[in-house]
């Protein structure tokens, strides 16, 4: 069995250059279904995000959270549920209500006797 030449000629050059480039440019595409359990787990920090909000809103008589509480922002708080029943709430009634009198922000203990 003798070799012809004509048996091993290369590919024609454009063939190889087709192959070849295409092969370059061509990238490992991601699975899609690698991208749902992110998306998933993004939801969920979301919903429970705004849930959290929410709450909190709810909590403040519809007003946003307070930030950087001082102790003069704490006591005028403390009489602001005193006067109204809510931390946030505010009046502007200049008499208090009835029972105010009763309702001391000072916890003291009972004199002995």
């Amino acid at each position: 069995m003798t070799l012809d030449s004509r048996s091993f000629s290369p590919p024609p050059q454009e063939h190889y250059n087709s192959r070849l480039s295409a092969d370059v440019t061509a990238a490992m595409p991601v699975p899609f279904e690698t991208l749902i359990p992110y998306g998933i787990i993004l939801a969920m920090f979301g919903v429970t995000g705004a849930g959290l909000s929410k709450i909190r809103n709810m909590q403040n008589g519809g007003k946003r959270q307070r930030r950087s509480l001082d102790q003069w922002d704490r006591v005028m708080m403390d009489r602001d549920r005193r006067l109204t029943g809510f931390l946030r709430g505010q009046t502007d009634n200049p008499a208090a209500p009835p029972g105010y009198e009763l309702n001391n922000p000072w916890r003291v203990e009972k004199r002995m006797s």
